[in-house]
């Protein structure tokens, strides 16, 4: 009886000062959660997206009170509801049709087409389908650390993130913490490599001084070892690297050492996989494997890491709707053992039509991450068995929820002060989070922050 209960969607909106706050759920027709769904305000930039289990929650401003909602996703019907009719109806299931597509024409196209040449024109077409000019993007922003079982560190953050298009350099674009809804530290990590490190990178003490420092933190300055691991998250886990570092491949590209570059049909293999439906437009799903030998994709990988994926691409346009980039390491057992993992990345990032350009709505960030990497390697050199807790991976995922593109408002706020230091303290602003559109936790993800919380209070 609960796992039926648990497929209907249940929209329960509240009315509260000027927003209309929804809470659902998005299923298929055979009750399947939809993950990663948009939506979306018809005619508008506001929205979110569905979590892996197809929840999501939604603050609607009230002046789109007679508006449509919009619930899209890839294979599937777009269905559009009334605003206002959530009103009076507390319990409303919301269910997607899947898109049909004959199957003779799929098995034609995929075969008469071929997908470098539509990875190209997608290139090809890259200023005109993405924003050329400046607009700023408002968003929720998880981070997480967490060992094979447990979360370790837990942020929750609105940001705001200005961009001046896309013909423009990524290292232009800029990144504010406008608040931060919670941030929970109960990490374990190496905190002598990095004093030591910080030493020998900021303070200019000799490698060998900054060791035996590190190594004797007890005549320390405890506010100066807090600022080596605040410059060390900076250094590795500042949320602006989302979109300025070239793991960004859409955004980085045809910068300087980008791996999506002019020569980027020489580097990764491109096969159509399939055709899809999608707001009814017809969508090449593009499978990505490296070229054999493996080719070098950059000055800062060289060989050393090879691709796979998928790109999703409207055919229309070329426009390029979706893609999934994960990075393996081809070399490197050392390494391997330091962060227990081949999987060096992975990188989704899911676009937004609005107003014929394709504006960034999801973004995730999946990676290991090194905290405990000399004890590893020194238990390896020893013969000592790891503990699965010291390796951490770190996931960040952002999803925008409104996009402006008023050039008075992004004039305005651009004069005042960014700062994209997710790791310092913030007061809670309830009155803030209580009108803004998050991302729903799934319950694997409430279960772990749960015990996180609870962890920390012992």
């Amino acid at each position: 009886m609960k796992k039926t209960l648990s497929l209907i969607i249940l929209l329960i909106p509240i009315f509260c000062l000027s927003n209309i706050k929804l809470n659902g759920k998005l299923t298929d027709t055979n009750d399947n959660p939809i993950p990663y769904a948009n939506i979306y305000i018809k005619n508008a930039a506001v929205g979110v997206i569905s979590n892996l289990n197809g929840e999501f929650y939604i603050s609607i401003p009230d002046r789109h009170i007679e508006s449509f909602l919009v619930f899209s996703s890839i294979g599937f019907k777009s269905k559009e509801v009334l605003i206002k009719t959530f009103k009076n109806q507390e319990n409303h299931l919301i269910k997607l049709e899947t898109a049909i597509i004959n199957l003779n024409e799929v098995t034609i196209k995929t075969k008469a087409t071929n997908a470098n040449k539509i990875v190209q024109k997608a290139l090809d077409h890259y200023e005109d389908n993405f924003p050329t000019s400046p607009f700023i993007g408002k968003a929720f922003l998880r981070h997480t650390e967490k060992t094979k079982t447990k979360y370790k560190w837990l942020i929750d953050a609105a940001i705001e993130v200005y961009d001046p298009g896309f013909n423009h350099s990524s290292k232009e674009i800029k990144l504010n913490i406008n608040e931060i809804k919670r941030s929970i530290d109960n990490r374990s990590i190496d905190t002598a490599s990095i004093y030591g490190f910080y030493l020998s990178k900021i303070k200019n003490i000799s490698f060998k001084k900054s060791l035996e420092r590190g190594n004797n933190l007890k005549n320390e300055d405890p506010k100066e070892i807090q600022r080596s691991i605040n410059f060390q998250d900076n250094r590795l886990s500042n949320p602006s690297k989302l979109f300025s570092s070239g793991l960004n491949v859409i955004r980085y590209y045809k910068q300087k050492d980008a791996i999506f570059d002019k020569n980027i049909l020489k580097k990764h293999n491109f096969k159509i996989d399939t055709v899809l439906a999608y707001n009814s437009d017809e969508i090449y799903k593009i499978k990505i494997t490296p070229k054999s030998p493996l080719a070098k994709l950059n000055k800062h990988f060289g060989k050393m890491r090879y691709p796979i994926g998928w790109i999703y691409i409207r055919a229309k346009d070329y426009a390029i709707i979706e893609l999934d980039y994960t990075l393996i390491r081809s070399k490197g057992r050392i390494l391997t053992h330091m962060y227990g993992s081949k999987i060096t990345s992975s990188f989704h990032i899911k676009f937004f039509d609005f107003n014929g350009k394709m504006y960034p709505k999801h973004i995730t960030l999946k990676k290991p991450k090194a905290n405990n990497a000399l004890n590893i390697i020194e238990k390896k050199i020893h013969g000592k068995k790891t503990n699965p807790e010291d390796y951490y991976y770190e996931t960040q995922e952002i999803i925008f929820n409104d996009i402006n593109t008023d050039i008075s408002i992004i004039t305005k706020k651009l004069n005042r002060l960014w700062d994209s230091n997710l790791f310092t303290p913030h007061s809670y602003n309830s009155d803030f989070w209580a009108n803004y559109s998050s991302m729903v936790e799934t319950n694997e993800q409430r279960i772990l922050r749960e015990k996180l919380e609870i962890e920390l209070q012992k």
